[in-house]
């Protein structure tokens, strides 16, 4: 059992060595490791009446962990996949397509030609799936009974999906970066 005097004494001596765990594990993201770390304490505050002082430490890094690996597990699921439509070009791609659209050699139309053969070449189950997971939201066992399957096969369903549109969103793009080299080289 460990008093509030204690679990503040605690915080201030163990701060900092779990926040730099933090930002280590989080690759140097500061602000993501600030939030985290503030769980963490927040966590250890709420059940510090219910835990004992032998290893505190032991405890603080391995909730650290755990809050980190919910981080990315939360993160994941909310950039599984954005849709090309939602994609915004960073400032440098951006002024290079603007710059090979004044000389007439690049055209944004090519973009839409080539995201409309990407969705042509999905059967109309697969351009479902996709409305319901990626633009609907709609979690597996939701989809699962309106297609009227299971949500582990749905599950499967979603994952070659994904794979099957990252792999043609690859080919469009080696076909855009030829017509780049080709312009450059």
């Amino acid at each position: 059992m460990i008093d509030k005097i204690k679990a503040d004494l605690i915080c201030k001596m163990h701060y900092e060595s779990v926040h730099k765990f933090c930002v280590h594990q989080l690759k140097l993201n500061h602000f993501d490791a600030d939030d985290v770390t503030q769980e963490v304490f927040v966590l250890f505050q709420q059940k510090a009446d219910t835990l004992e002082d032998k290893n505190i430490k032991g405890w603080l890094f391995s909730t650290a962990n755990l809050k980190v690996k919910e981080f990315y597990r939360k993160r994941g699921k909310e950039m599984d996949y954005i849709p090309i439509e939602y994609c915004e070009i960073e400032d440098t791609a951006a002024d290079v397509c603007a710059m090979l659209e004044e000389r007439n050699n690049f055209y944004i139309e090519k973009i839409d030609q080539y995201r409309d053969i990407i969705f042509r070449h999905l059967s109309n189950r697969e351009k479902e799936l996709y409305q319901k997971h990626y633009i609907e939201r709609k979690s597996h066992s939701q989809i699962a009974e309106e297609m009227n399957t299971n949500a582990k096969n749905v599950s499967v369903m979603v994952s070659r999906l994904r794979k099957k549109i990252e792999f043609m969103e690859l080919l469009v793009l080696c076909t855009l970066g030829q017509w780049i080299i080709k312009l450059f080289f």
